[in-house]
């Protein structure tokens, strides 16, 4: 399997970021901080 990320995979990442709501900046900015900081699962292609 290659060490690069696909660009489907980057539009999935985008995707699930986009998906926090703007409603409640402070606390979708909290969680996407901590995802950034912690770390987040990826689904690979194959």
């Amino acid at each position: 399997m290659a060490d690069f990320i696909t660009p489907q995979e980057i539009e999935a990442v985008i995707k699930q970021l986009e998906a926090y709501s703007a409603a409640n900046l402070y606390e979708s900015n909290k969680k996407i901080m901590k995802l950034v900081s912690d770390g987040f699962l990826l689904k690979r292609e194959d």
